[in-house]
């Protein structure tokens, strides 16, 4: 009797337990970032920042969960599912109206319409078109910081990723070298894996430079703004590298790529010419090794066409030159050479929908040829980037 007793009072008990765990919220560990409500001055957002200023911000904060707490991350405008685990009440971004070119910056959770605020911050620097440069080392010193403590206030809890000296994988660095959405979507997945399993290290946060680089630029033709957030991505980790160690000439190579792919040529030559003489002031033995690409990109970023020759490029940079050849006719407006780069290009490297693209937007006048193309382009993406997504084993869909 006495041990039949003792048997149900266990069972009772576990069941109690059960049903306090079941109550209690599990440990938070996704922070989802939703659609931001408002961000910029009332009347066109556009004009002052627009949505790249909205990505420093809001791409500063997924950055400081992700290496500064390491928790998992995910973004209402990739397309990301809403958590299903733990406390799932998402981050949104706004700002108000009152001060037209410098709102103070807000980070609200919850549901629309009961949002409540975490941190109102007012920004230092002034959001005006073209200071992306400064607007993000704002924001990528924000998420060291403020970004941490809104998050802690939150309640969430985590750890910094541990710094090592990983390096890149020799898979890696050959699907960055090769100028199609799906390598360096893969590439980027394998290295923030990276990251998560062995910590952060120079090497793979310039690797995730130069891989969100090349993909906000050859997303740029995609009707969606994620490629402004693979812009902003790609500038805050560069800074990051600056702001580690600011006399290192790599992290300002990698910034300067990034300022480059994302159109800003002046910024790009000013941290080109920083990292060149840092390079230059030191000792021989303790000089890093030269980037093969940083000749590549000084290039692009003074429209110097030729000096971005395929056939006198290394192996592993030649279809990143063929790409800034043609970025640079298509950002002058060049059409005749913009379609004979894409039309040579397209033989050498068919999965770079980027100059499929390119043949349909500077191809030949006329309805007719026009959609010739534009039916070409879509047979690409239906037959090539299909398959390549089967064979991306890192892509969510598999």
């Amino acid at each position: 009797m006495e041990s039949a007793v003792a048997v149900w009072v266990a069972i009772l008990l576990g069941m109690i337990r059960l049903a306090k765990a079941a109550e209690e919220p599990s440990p938070q560990t996704v922070v989802y970032l939703d659609r931001p409500t408002r961000y910029g001055p009332a009347a066109n957002e556009m004009t002052t920042g627009g949505i790249l200023s909205q990505e420093l911000a809001r791409q500063a904060f997924l950055i400081a969960a992700r290496e500064e707490m390491g928790l998992t991350t995910r973004d209402a405008r990739l397309g990301d599912p809403m958590p299903t685990e733990g406390n799932n009440l998402s981050f949104a971004f706004g700002a108000k109206k009152e001060d037209r070119f410098n709102p103070p910056l807000d980070v609200l959770r919850g549901v629309p319409g009961k949002r409540e605020l975490v941190l109102r911050h007012k920004l230092q620097g002034r959001i005006a078109p073209f200071r992306y440069r400064q607007h993000a080392e704002e924001m990528e010193q924000l998420s060291r910081t403020v970004f941490v403590e809104a998050l802690k206030k939150a309640g969430f809890s985590g750890q910094p990723l541990p710094q090592s000296d990983a390096a890149v994988p020799e898979a890696v660095e050959n699907l960055l070298g090769e100028m199609t959405f799906t390598s360096q979507f893969s590439a980027l997945r394998q290295l923030h894996k990276l990251m998560s399993t062995k910590g952060s290290s120079p090497a793979l946060t310039g690797a995730l430079v130069r891989g969100y680089s090349s993909l906000g630029y050859l997303t740029e033709d995609y009707w969606a703004p994620s490629y402004k957030i693979f812009k902003a991505r790609a500038l805050l980790y560069a800074q990051r590298m600056c702001a580690a160690n600011e006399s290192d000439p790599v992290a300002h190579w990698h910034r300067a790529y990034a300022l480059g792919m994302i159109g800003l040529p002046n910024d790009a030559l000013a941290d080109m010419q920083e990292g060149n003489q840092l390079w230059a002031a030191m000792p021989d033995a303790n000089r890093p090794a030269r980037p093969e690409w940083v000749d590549l990109i000084a290039a692009h970023s003074r429209y110097d066409v030729g000096k971005l020759d395929a056939s006198k490029a290394p192996k592993s940079q030649q279809q990143l030159t063929w790409l800034l050849r043609f970025c640079c006719y298509e950002r002058a407006r060049s059409v005749w050479q913009a379609r004979d780069i894409a039309t040579r290009a397209m033989s050498l490297m068919p999965d770079c929908d980027k100059f499929c693209y390119g043949q349909c937007r500077f191809g030949p006048s006329g309805s007719y040829e026009l959609s010739r193309q534009a039916y070409r382009w879509m047979l690409l993406l239906g037959n090539r980037l299909y398959l390549a997504l089967k064979r991306c084993r890192t892509c969510p869909c598999r």
